[in-house]
């Protein structure tokens, strides 16, 4: 095979190539660096590159399994790694020269578990500053470039992530989501991403966002197959996590239409306010879940008010978080994003109970509808990215829009995917949201692949198209 019919593939089929023996994690691993050495810089991939890391991994793999030991659900396949998650031996700045000098000795137990299951390394993937924000555009290392057009924002704040996974420099890399981190960067680049139900992926050696109660460290990849995959070596209780959760998602068997499936249409919040090109498909993608069997129930309530009054907690907590490194070294924030740490100083007690009444009345609110539905949907997104020139200046007034439909779900802990569906007259991919109550999160992804397999979508930006019309 060659390098670039390697990198195209699945998550799923390097991993059973390499198993069988007709490649080698050497030679995946070396086509995945050509990948990261072409689109790296252009794109503002990395805060750390590890070509070397990533050869003498990939190399012992192979002697494992030249040996005959049993092989990981992983085994010799590289896995990108967001900033904010801990490896061992790298630098892990969250991409903020505040933490530039950070060398981890530990890995996060997440990157633990890939590390078991035989997965490669090769780097650390670029991010917005302190995964605060929705656009990736960082004023250390570079704002990260959309693969399906370069002159608008991949998406935030794990947009590296995802236009790594987009680019095929990697099957699978692994983001963050405290908002939404995981599938706005998703929907941006047209790939799958999804937020497992909280506290089923340890947090522990992930830098914190905002406060852990919202957030989780979940995949991107290029189909659901292959998310269930890394959910699969993802999960597990951790007792050095205390949002660590017991329990495990139930199993679910593979969807062959969505006969008896009822879907919420949470109309008052979800579907207000959207760009016509994303609602047009996403109402197309409905009447293709209702047209395989699925009753379509539409749904009134609405959490306007209390998502906005919700986000006083998270900016105090970010605060606290800081604060230490605000008062030695403030002039190693950027601008915009020291303004936004500096401003949860001013949050009140009185504010931040508040601010936790009105997550309890979100949380009771998807709570009950999920009584009266199965799954909820909406698109992920309600506008498209913008281009990285157009910008407002302060970080918060980017984002706010983005994570409209996405930040609830990290509010009540439950779980949803991002698929992608189709274009914008512009050729810029389209998100369609699936939500599930927790716990379900196999279901969930059952009925996304169900789905996936309908829509068709190819996730190939356009210049890995025209590359493999020009070879």
């Amino acid at each position: 095979m060659t390098p670039e019919e390697i990198c195209a593939l699945s998550l799923v089929d390097v991993r059973d190539k390499i198993a069988s023996g007709e490649l080698t994690s050497v030679e995946v691993t070396e086509a995945t660096l050509e990948q990261a050495e072409r689109f790296g810089e252009s794109h503002a991939l990395f805060t750390t590159y590890a070509p070397e890391m990533a050869q003498a991994m990939a190399q012992a793999a192979d002697a494992w399994q030249a040996a005959g030991k049993p092989l990981g659900a992983l085994h010799g396949v590289p896995i990108g790694i967001k900033d904010n998650v801990d490896i061992a031996g790298l630098p892990g700045s969250a991409a903020t020269l505040v933490m530039k000098d950070r060398i981890p000795e530990k890995d996060a137990t997440v990157v633990a578990k890939l590390r078991e299951a035989g997965a490669v390394f090769f780097g650390k993937l670029n991010m917005h500053e302190m995964a605060m924000g929705g656009t990736s555009d960082n004023a250390h290392y570079g704002a990260v470039r959309n693969p399906w057009d370069m002159e608008h924002h991949p998406g935030g704040s794990s947009g590296a992530s995802a236009a790594a996974v987009s680019l095929q420099i990697c099957a699978a890399a692994l983001g963050t989501d405290a908002a939404g981190s995981v599938r706005i960067p998703s929907m941006c680049c047209g790939i799958v991403g999804l937020k497992q139900t909280h506290g089923l992926v340890s947090l522990a050696g992930g830098i914190p966002t905002t406060t852990q109660h919202v957030d989780h460290i979940g995949p991107h990849t290029r189909s659901i197959a292959d998310a269930r995959l890394m959910l699969q070596v993802m999960a597990g209780y951790d007792e050095t996590d205390t949002n660590s959760s017991p329990y495990e998602a139930a199993p679910s068997p593979e969807v062959a239409d969505l006969a008896g499936l009822t879907v919420g249409l949470p109309s008052a919040y979800f579907w207000s306010d959207l760009d016509p090109d994303i609602e047009a498909r996403a109402r197309e993608v409905v009447a293709l879940m209702e047209q395989a069997g699925a009753t379509v129930k539409p749904l009134s309530f609405d959490i306007t008010e209390a998502m906005v009054a919700s986000r006083a907690a998270m900016s105090a907590e970010a605060y606290i978080f800081h604060e230490p490194m605000l008062k030695e070294h403030p002039e190693l924030y950027s601008p915009d994003l020291r303004a936004r740490i500096l401003a949860g100083q001013y949050v009140l007690a009185q504010d931040y109970i508040r601010s936790m009444r009105a997550r309890r009345i979100v949380i009771e609110e998807i709570r009950a509808a999920f009584t009266e539905v199965d799954v909820m949907v909406m698109p992920t997104l309600p506008i498209p990215p913008q281009k990285i020139d157009d910008l407002p200046g302060l970080g918060v007034a980017a984002t706010m829009p983005l994570i409209r439909n996405t930040s609830p779900f990290n509010q009540t802990g439950t779980p949803a995917v991002t698929i992608p569906v189709g274009l914008t007259s512009a050729g810029l991919p389209i998100g369609f949201q699936i939500a599930a109550p927790a716990f379900q999160d196999y279901r969930l992804l059952a009925i996304a692949e169900y789905l996936e397999g309908q829509v068709a979508f190819d996730p190939t930006p356009p210049v890995l198209r025209e590359a493999a019309v020009t070879a």
